[in-house]
């Protein structure tokens, strides 16, 4: 993190997990509203949970279907919330299975490995390598001529006009 604040501009949820001190995340707001910061006090209340690290637990007992993780049948996120609000993670409930009933017993018990599939599934990897660092990410003289190619080849012809004015085209 080198002392730097972070900004994630995403509305994807599993990005909470890395929300800390001095990561947030900027929401894009709807229909021209601003964008909402998320930090951990946001975090924590949004979900209810104690630690940001649980929203690993949330999404891997109650899945997200927007990234086909199954979760355990049956769970959804006020479920989700009592029980790693009671036992603190997924590995915590499944250690404790005695103590439900009925059918939630018998879904967590029969789900077991896909609430730790899908925990495994939600969780971002941090250990990623990188061939480049800070003094690469510098702001450099840019390159029109390349850069009118690939805004070419992506189809950013907005952003082509804006950039180079309005005979850009792609």
């Amino acid at each position: 993190s080198n002392g730097f604040t972070t900004y994630m501009v995403t509305p994807d949820k599993d990005y909470a997990q890395l929300v800390g001190e001095k990561t947030f995340i900027s929401k894009p707001g709807k229909a021209g509203d601003g964008a909402d910061i998320l930090g951990v006090p946001e975090v924590l209340a949004q979900w209810e949970i104690e630690r940001v690290d649980q929203v690993i637990d949330m999404l891997g007992l109650m899945g997200d279907a927007s990234d086909n993780v199954p979760g355990v049948p049956g769970i959804g996120q006020k479920t989700a919330q009592k029980l790693i609000a009671q036992y603190g993670s997924v590995e915590g409930l499944l250690e404790h299975t005695d103590e439900l009933k009925g059918k939630q017993k018998e879904n967590v018990e029969t789900y077991r490995e896909q609430a730790l599939l899908s925990k495994e599934l939600v969780t971002i990897d941090l250990n990623v390598p990188l061939d480049f660092g800070l003094d690469d990410l510098e702001v450099k003289d840019r390159n029109d001529t390349k850069l009118k190619e690939l805004f070419v080849e992506l189809e950013f012809s907005t952003m082509g006009k804006r950039l180079f004015g309005e005979d850009f085209d792609t």
